[in-house]
């Protein structure tokens, strides 16, 4: 077992299983329990980098384990950060959340999360998403992040550096979940005459004549009607 020291603390290095586990002793916690910091590598030098790491981390107020994810942080935010939030919108964001977000950036370390991770996650939604709905979901892993922020849990907010990207134009109109459709609005005042029908290309003339319309003269295609006609 090999000892070393990592900027006021002492750690150790020692074989287990197939590679190494460096151990940091952090004293002890109020019930007199030891607090031990932890990590694995296959390599002595793989655990001490990560040592020295954590030990940064310390030094910067910065707690999280290693193994915190982005699906843990979206979590938390989802279930202590929207405290005054309606049901209705906790249900909706959890909807992205749950379709657009963990599906791809959730099983990622917080801590190792780059501006580029953001990028590229985005960069592959906009061919699917309303340019709206890209704001809203690069909203919920801005604030997620923002919340660990203020726990200690990571030391930045990558996601804070990425533009959120436009949607191509052209594309086919995606509805958040939670929207409403939209209806067409009938006149408030439709017309109390029974309704007429115009062809389109009606014959120039004869008997079997097709266009019929009575009391319209402006309609495109619909011949003015004539005596005879009525």
């Amino acid at each position: 077992m090999a000892k070393i020291l990592i900027g006021t603390y002492e750690a150790t290095i020692y074989p287990e299983a197939e590679g190494y586990t460096g151990a940091i002793s952090l004293g002890f916690d109020p019930d007199g329990k030891r607090q031990r910091l932890k990590r694995k590598g296959r390599t002595k030098t793989a655990v001490k980098d990560k040592l020295i790491k954590a030990v940064k981390d310390l030094e910067a107020g910065i707690t999280a384990s290693e193994n915190y994810t982005v699906r843990d942080a979206v979590n938390d935010w989802l279930d202590k950060g929207l405290k005054d939030r309606s049901e209705r919108t906790v249900t909706k964001l959890r909807i992205l959340a749950d379709r657009h977000v963990i599906p791809k950036l959730g099983k990622a370390k917080l801590h190792r999360l780059r501006a580029d991770d953001v990028d590229e996650w985005l960069d592959e939604l906009a061919s699917e998403l309303s340019t709206r709905t890209l704001r809203d979901v690069h909203s919920i892993v801005k604030r997620a992040i923002r919340q660990a922020q203020a726990r200690d849990l990571v030391l930045r907010n990558v996601a804070e550096l990425v533009t959120t990207p436009r949607a191509p134009t052209g594309g086919p109109a995606r509805r958040s979940p939670g929207s409403r459709r939209r209806r067409c609005s009938r006149p408030q005042n439709p017309p109390t005459s029974t309704p007429t029908w115009c062809s389109a290309s009606p014959p120039a003339s004869g008997p079997r004549r097709l266009a019929r319309c009575a009391g319209i003269t402006s309609s495109p295609g619909c011949p003015a009607p004539s005596p005879g006609d009525r």
